[in-house]
């Protein structure tokens, strides 16, 4: 098991390596929301020099650009440079209507503004849709908690552990993560060569099938899935056709990779959903008034920051919630005024009466 925890370390050091130094495939929104409710909005992404040309072929957001955006550029200085995006109106017009990598670019955003006598409330929430149903193997065996920690970050599962209970419980949440990549990279593949070469001196769907468990121990044994920022890469499909070669004993496998590498690895890209596992957003929120409460694991002045990627939509539905509330000076200023004109008027009454 020692290498087993290993090489799942290398995979969660690529993954968390591979959001904080992402290059063209990193995003970031601004979404502000201005005194009674207007809302303005600012994506950013790394742009080629043919996008700011003209060329729409080239978009560098994950959503058409309708005549509603407005884009700007900031050269770099470089062959690249940053696009800007950006709208003002009501909310619901910020949500693309066609966009090219839902769920990630269209999240559900609803914005509720309560008005009290002395504050108004404004209350953000923003749902990005599980894509559970998208994996090929979606079902991990964790707890919803544990889930809900390693995918998302909501660390619920370990409050109140001592160090000694927070290792035995990652370990084993990583463990699981482990055989759960495994099995998801052996399914995509086995159903690739199902397709793709359902020659008469194939193994039987059956027998393959029968094989999945079998492999996939051997596949962990083997130090099976590599890093994770090659996402099913090609050293880890030769792993699976020598592991395959051997367990039917032949080697038409591995030559059926070597005969179709193009098409192996446009079918994985499409079925391991790598456009939208290889994106990442930066969402930042900018509310009127004070901060009362956020689920945000990041505030930086008035500014709350969420971390959007596909892994997070893994285990369910992925929420960001803000609440503040801006203050009505006119209703602090209402009492006071009313309590001088009352002092005054008891004042001349007063002096009305010695009279």
């Amino acid at each position: 098991m020692k290498t087993t925890k290993n090489r799942l370390n290398t995979i969660i050091a690529a993954v968390l390596a591979s959001c904080a130094a992402s290059c063209v495939t990193e995003f970031k929104m601004i979404t502000t929301i201005h005194p009674g409710g207007r809302v303005s909005r600012e994506v950013s992404a790394e742009a080629s020099r043919e996008f700011q040309a003209g060329d729409t072929s080239r978009n560098p957001f994950m959503f058409r650009l309708d005549d509603g955006w407005q884009v700007t550029f900031l050269d770099r200085g470089d062959k690249r440079s940053i696009a800007r995006a950006s709208r003002s109106g009501d909310l619901r017009a910020m949500t693309p209507r066609e966009e090219m990598l839902r769920p990630l670019a269209a999240p559900v955003e609803t914005l509720e503004k309560r008005f009290r006598w002395f504050y108004t409330y404004y209350t953000f929430r923003a749902v990005y849709p599980s894509i559970e149903d998208k994996i090929p193997v979606a079902a991990v065996n964790m707890s919803d908690e544990q889930r809900r920690y390693w995918f998302q970050g909501d660390d619920s599962a370990l409050r109140g552990m001592n160090g000694w209970e927070w290792k035995r419980e990652t370990d084993e949440i990583e463990n699981e993560f482990l055989v759960w990549y495994a099995r998801n990279l052996l399914k995509v593949y086995l159903d690739i060569i199902r397709e793709m070469d359902p020659g008469a001196d194939n193994p039987s769907p059956a027998r393959l099938d029968a094989a999945r468990d079998t492999l996939l121990l051997l596949a962990i044994k083997d130090g099976f899935p590599g890093t994770w920022d090659t996402f099913f890469d090609e050293e880890e499909i030769v792993t699976i056709n020598r592991l395959l070669d051997g367990h039917f004993k032949t080697t038409r496998f591995s030559r059926f990779f070597e005969q179709n590498k193009e098409r192996v690895n446009a079918a994985r890209e499409q079925r391991m959903l790598l456009p939208l596992f290889e994106k990442e957003i930066e969402y930042n929120l900018v509310l009127p008034g004070k901060l009362i409460d956020a689920n945000a694991p990041v505030t930086c002045g008035d500014t709350l920051a969420w971390r959007v990627t596909a892994l997070r939509l893994v285990p369910g539905d992925y929420t960001l919630t803000a609440t503040s509330r801006e203050a009505h000076a006119w209703a602090f200023a209402v009492p006071v005024i009313l309590l001088i004109v009352s002092a005054c008027c008891f004042a001349w009454a007063q002096g009305k009466g010695r009279k």
